[in-house]
């Protein structure tokens, strides 16, 4: 039983080491800017945060069907770019007082199909 107790923790200490590095925290804006990547069905940064006021969010659809990216709380967009085709690119210039917010493509249902994130804004 020892054996197999080893090999066990042979396994387990990688993934729990990877599993933390896959935990780091927020993605910053970084001089205002914070760039976003949309595709199916991922948004990445998944986790952003950015200081309150003026903000530019860069929009670049890598995916292989059309997006949108929008800015909310909830369901309710505050602001969303035009139709992004393949390779696309598109800022939104957004001013923002601090609290929680959602970055979300409000085409059809594509962020129930996990093309969200979050962006905190302080």
């Amino acid at each position: 039983m020892p054996a197999v107790r080893a090999r066990l923790a042979a396994l387990v200490v990688p993934l729990a080491a990877g599993a933390a590095a896959c935990g780091s925290g927020p993605t910053p804006a970084h001089h205002g800017r914070l760039d976003v990547t949309l595709r199916e069905f991922h948004l990445d940064p998944t986790r952003a945060e950015a200081p309150a006021g003026e903000l530019d969010i860069a929009a670049r659809n890598a995916g292989t069907l059309a997006h949108r990216l929008a800015v909310g709380r909830g369901r309710y967009a505050l602001a969303v770019t035009a139709t992004l085709r393949p390779g696309q690119s598109a800022v939104l210039h957004v001013r923002l007082p601090a609290g929680s917010y959602r970055l979300f493509d409000p085409l059809s249902d594509y962020d129930t199909l996990g093309l969200y994130g979050s962006l905190v804004v302080r």
